[in-house]
């Protein structure tokens, strides 16, 4: 394939775009991924506060969907509070993050939903 970085901009330019689109209609993980753009400056200056802010967003956004009973929520948000991406570090939080999200996709996939039972198959899989 040939290098074309004007047409790469662009296209990144236009993934920007999307995430920020659905990020406003309340999509964590579209915050989190416009909020990574923002730190790499991918398509966008890059901004230490923009992303910050994005991150805390996304995390709002990511336990209100836990609280709704979204289990890939719970898990995105664990996995965010537990390494601190953005929020203040909490290994307890993401704890009982997990485990939430591990007793939603018990029943979610007991439903056939397939990717609740695919995350349950990688996260109880020994290393």
């Amino acid at each position: 394939m040939k290098r074309d970085p004007a047409r790469a901009q662009a296209l990144t330019q236009l993934a920007n775009r999307g995430f920020r689109r659905r990020c406003d209609a309340g999509d964590g993980d579209a915050c989190h991924s416009l909020g990574t753009q923002y730190i790499l400056g991918a398509g966008v200056e890059r901004s230490w506060d923009e992303q910050q802010r994005l991150y805390r967003r996304a995390d709002e956004l990511r336990r209100a969907g836990c609280t709704r009973g979204l289990w890939s929520a719970c898990r995105a948000a664990a996995s965010q509070i537990g390494i601190g991406d953005g929020v203040p570090r909490d290994p307890t939080k993401a704890a009982e993050l997990r485990a939430r999200a591990t007793a939603l996709a018990t029943t979610a996939c007991a439903g056939g939903d397939s990717a609740a039972c695919a995350h349950l198959r990688r996260s109880t899989t020994p290393p």
